[in-house]
């Protein structure tokens, strides 16, 4: 193995030299056809093979490998232990993103986690519980609450998707929605497929700040009743926001709720 790597290794200097293996050949056949002899011939053509499988059998000379990383933050003045820690600055090395794109596509809300307290235009206190817009694939989200009086006497509760027509990361945004509640009011209890439309207004990205308007049918068709909410929340922390709405539910009479949460974004 030794006396291998060696050789190799003296071949490969002489072709750093400037002495391709076509040199070699042609170097042999003018041997061959200054002698004219068999014996020189078939030693030649010997030495030319023994030198072909030597350069194919030798090991292959590695190149160093060469630390990217070092290099980019060398570039940019960076500690390699910055770049390491930045996705966003090993992703702008790899390649530009397109910045437009992103900012349209990526979400100018947030999926939101509620929970407080509420209370009725009769003056009846109560809870409020929601999970709000949890993405399930781009542009179509899930969301699910309820609401009642801390006797069990009123109360709404229900679930529903919610599809986004323009890119999620527009300030205004509609969405359909497809979903169903039971409602329990004073003048009867309804419960049944609802569809509704919400409209988003984001004054500030990715959960800051919004505003929410949403008018739902639930049951059309039938006994139906309808449910207007106007919804608004600010972040307090990167985490926690405050929230606060009004809802008006109308079955034979119309009732208010106002509510008042903590909301931990998702």
């Amino acid at each position: 193995m030794g006396m291998t790597q060696s050789f190799s290794a003296a071949i490969a200097s002489v072709i750093r030299a400037g002495w391709p293996i076509t040199r070699l050949r042609n170097a042999s056949l003018q041997h061959q056809s200054r002698k004219g002899s068999g014996r020189h011939s078939l030693r030649s053509l010997a030495w030319g093979t023994a030198l072909l499988l030597a350069l194919g059998a030798g090991p292959a000379i590695a190149e160093p490998e060469v630390d990217r990383s070092n290099e980019a933050a060398e570039a940019l003045e960076l500690d390699p232990t910055i770049l390491e820690a930045s996705p966003v600055l090993q992703r702008w090395l790899e390649s530009t993103p397109d910045l437009l794109e992103d900012i349209h596509h990526d979400p100018a809300f947030l999926g939101r986690l509620r929970l407080g307290y509420r209370r009725s235009g009769d003056g009846e206190d109560g809870i409020l519980a929601s999970v709000e817009d949890v993405m399930l694939i781009r542009g179509l989200t899930l969301s699910a609450d309820y609401r009642g009086d801390f006797e069990g006497d009123r109360y709404s509760t229900g679930g529903e998707l919610r599809y986004y027509l323009l890119p999620l990361g527009r300030r205004v945004n509609l969405a359909p929605v497809v979903g169903y509640r039971a409602l329990r009011a004073d003048d009867g209890t309804i419960d049944g497929p609802a569809l509704g439309l919400r409209l988003m207004l984001v004054p500030s990205r990715t959960g800051a700040a919004d505003i929410a308007i949403a008018h739902t049918l639930v049951n059309p068709g039938g006994e139906e009743a309808s449910i207007f909410t106007l919804s608004a929340g600010y972040a307090l922390t990167q985490e926690l926001r405050l929230g606060s709405d009004i809802q008006i539910e109308t079955i034979e009479e119309s009732t208010t709720q106002f509510a008042i949460a903590l909301e931990w974004l998702l």
